[in-house]
């Protein structure tokens, strides 16, 4: 169990470490405005479940896809504030903050149907103690989130309203990160 949570937290770690590369400085001036993003007018507009790709012969949820791209974006201005779409995110890099995030979203989706694609190759599956830590830490969210008398229904309402992940998309994030 242990062994896991220090996969998990090393996993958080290398995943903040991918927004080190970017700055809020530049020294392009630009007339554009800050990207504002709603959020939810955005994900409203594809139905959660429709594939929007494959990656290695595994569908892409338009839930799955726009949840990374959301945790993306968010980190991105969590760190740097207000960011322009089309100025280049660091000195050096020849990337714009639009490329950067799309870029970022594609290897984390790309990451995680990888070792969704080895698992299965290896014959690789959670263990029940891994299926019990999920449902435990489900449990814990579903209180702190919805109440203590919250159902699923609820908690899986809470996830697609604030974090645009149906159950599904959820569930294959989940294991997929923990599998990794």
């Amino acid at each position: 169990m242990m062994k896991k949570l220090i996969a998990l937290m090393l996993t958080l770690v290398l995943c903040l470490t991918m927004f080190a590369g970017c700055s809020g400085t530049n020294a392009e001036e630009t007339e554009e405005d800050p990207a504002v993003i709603d959020y939810s007018a955005a994900f409203a507009k594809h139905d959660p479940n429709t594939v929007v790709m494959t990656i290695n012969g595994t569908e892409v949820s338009w839930s799955e896809f726009f949840y990374m791209l959301y945790s993306s974006l968010s980190q991105i201005q969590y760190y740097l504030g207000d960011i322009y779409w089309s100025q280049n995110c660091a000195s050096g890099i020849d990337m714009t903050f639009e490329e950067y995030t799309m870029d970022m979203t594609m290897t984390m989706l790309k990451q995680l149907h990888a070792v969704e694609k080895k698992a299965k190759e290896l014959n690789i599956s959670l263990t029940k103690e891994d299926q019990k830590m999920i449902e435990e830490t489900i449990e814990t969210l579903k209180q702190q989130n919805c109440g203590e008398d919250a159902t699923d229904e609820a908690f899986y309402q809470f996830l697609l309203e604030n974090g645009y992940l149906t159950e599904e998309a959820y569930h294959y994030v989940n294991e997929n990160s923990l599998m990794y």
